[in-house]
């Protein structure tokens, strides 16, 4: 069942009185933003892909999915902003951008939807 912020109990919010609580209710405050703007539905796996942009590719693991977009691990070299295309077994490829890199992850948005 997917819940939205606003249904977060009060109780898992942080006192800001408390010990480095100012910087947790920051950090609680930023998570719900984030939890707003999903609006599909994401399903956890373990999937390997090619990963390639430009002349660069990469063997990834993708760790969720949802129908307009997924998450990348072992992707450092890509950037926000980069075209990439994925290729995993009997799929036809997926055309994206990344959106959001971090380490060694990425999130890619897909140019169209797994749902059309």
């Amino acid at each position: 069942m997917k819940r939205s912020a606003a249904e977060i109990p009060d109780s898992l919010v942080p006192d800001p009185s408390a010990n480095d609580g100012l910087a947790a209710v920051q950090r609680m405050a930023r998570m719900r933003r984030w939890m707003e703007q999903r609006l599909w539905r994401r399903y956890d796996v373990h999937i390997p892909v090619a990963v390639m942009s430009g002349d660069v590719r990469r063997i990834a693991i993708v760790s969720d999915i949802s129908a307009k977009g997924l998450c990348l691990s072992g992707v450092e070299e890509f950037e926000v902003g980069d075209a990439v295309t994925i290729t995993m077994r009997e799929f036809e490829p997926l055309t994206g951008k990344i959106v959001w890199a971090a380490g060694d992850r990425a999130g890619v948005l897909f140019d169209s939807s797994l749902l059309t």
